[in-house]
């Protein structure tokens, strides 16, 4: 049930993909720069918003969070079909960007409670992959719905996640444990006071600017050297082979993962992203791109749900969904990628964006290896050591 949730979430957010923009700048009058500003700003205060969301989770029923969560996207999704503000569209995303934050941590921190850790890593890749398969349709649907009504996609949207609000889903109680939970600052200072966690969520968002959002920066590159139409081309044929690989590459990637050495295949996906990129900046035919996205894929396929797991097994029982919520600061890579890619490449000539972006990769995975280390340091459980 929390997996096909999942999927109904994923579905529902990604109709918007296709009008919500195009809403923005015809309803509203918005030019590009502020379209993008406001999107960015949405991101941004929901990931910041995640620490808050997984202290949320530790403590109240998470089940409960999760149709909350739905139950806010749902009337996001209605709101931003009605409003004709830009005060009021700020509003109902950043509303749409919080609750989906609540609701990806709320289902991950229900997966590690329900699952026993050899069979995280297999899960974890299976949800990331549905997500993907409802990020891969939904947008299809959503601009077929345009054709019809530009409200069509937002109704839709809302309906699913009320659907999803209604389901029944519902966890046994957590047992509890009799020790009094520290209040929101002291689980602030307990956060911050964990070096693993610091290095590993830095070392993450590195990374996250190379796959969060690597459509928006593959097309500013493409831009540069094709007709808009061209670039268009060669960045759908790319999405489309990363959202295929990544249906495909799911099954091998749970297994690989639930061998062990965890820090081994999260140096080997960053190695694997680092090598993508640095081929797209020395090539420069489709067919090698395509190629190249490939091996991104699978580096891609190993990483997300690999980050996961680490966080997963340095997390205090009590504490999970704060861990949890504190990684997904790292989802901040996904606005500030598209802004320092423009700035990059505003400043420098040709792939000097591409370079700048494998140097991030591989500063990432320094970071998260010295987290490892820190990890086996401290004697942290022996699936870390191992790596």
């Amino acid at each position: 049930m929390l997996l096909a949730l999942s999927l109904l979430q994923a579905a529902g957010r990604a109709l918007l993909a296709p009008v919500l923009v195009m809403a923005m700048s015809e309803r509203l009058g918005l030019a590009p720069a502020a379209v993008g500003l406001l999107i960015g700003a949405a991101v941004a205060l929901a990931a910041l918003s995640g620490i808050a969301c997984g202290y949320l989770i530790d403590r109240w029923p998470k089940d409960r969070l999760l149709r909350v969560s739905f139950l806010a996207m749902g009337a996001a999704a209605f709101g931003l079909g009605e409003t004709r503000s830009w005060a009021g569209f700020c509003l109902w995303l950043t509303v749409m960007e919080c609750a989906a934050a609540l609701s990806g941590i709320a289902a991950k921190a229900i997966l590690a409670e329900c699952l026993p850790p050899e069979r995280r890593g297999k899960v974890f890749s299976l949800r990331y992959t549905l997500i993907n398969v409802g990020f891969a349709l939904g947008p299809l649907l959503g601009a077929w719905l345009a054709q019809c009504s530009m409200y069509g996609p937002f109704l839709l949207a809302g309906a699913l996640m009320l659907a999803a609000a209604a389901s029944p889903l519902c966890l046994r109680p957590a047992a509890r444990s009799s020790e009094r939970l520290p209040g929101f600052r002291q689980t602030l200072r307990l956060l911050a006071s964990d070096r693993q966690l610091v290095l590993f969520t830095l070392g993450s968002l590195l990374t996250t600017m190379a796959i969060g959002r690597f459509s928006d920066y593959l097309s500013l590159y493409l831009l540069q050297a094709r007709s808009g139409m061209e670039a268009m081309r060669w960045v759908s044929l790319l999405i489309t082979c990363n959202a295929f690989a990544v249906i495909a590459l799911q099954f091998f990637a749970g297994a690989w993962l639930e061998r062990g050495k965890l820090l081994s295949w999260i140096s080997l996906a960053c190695l694997l992203l680092a090598a993508s990129l640095a081929g797209w900046a020395l090539s420069d035919n489709l067919a090698v791109w395509c190629g190249w996205m490939l091996v991104f894929t699978v580096g891609e396929v190993l990483l997300v749900p690999a980050e996961y797991l680490f966080v997963d097994r340095i997390a205090p029982e009590a504490h999970r969904g704060s861990y949890y919520g504190a990684q997904s600061l790292s989802s901040l890579g996904n606005a500030v990628s598209p802004v320092a890619a423009g700035a990059t490449l505003a400043l420098l000539p040709g792939s000097a964006m591409l370079w700048m972006l494998v140097l991030c990769v591989l500063a990432g995975v320094v970071l998260m290896r010295a987290a490892g280390a820190k990890a086996r340091t401290e004697a942290a459980p022996a699936c870390l050591q191992s790596s």
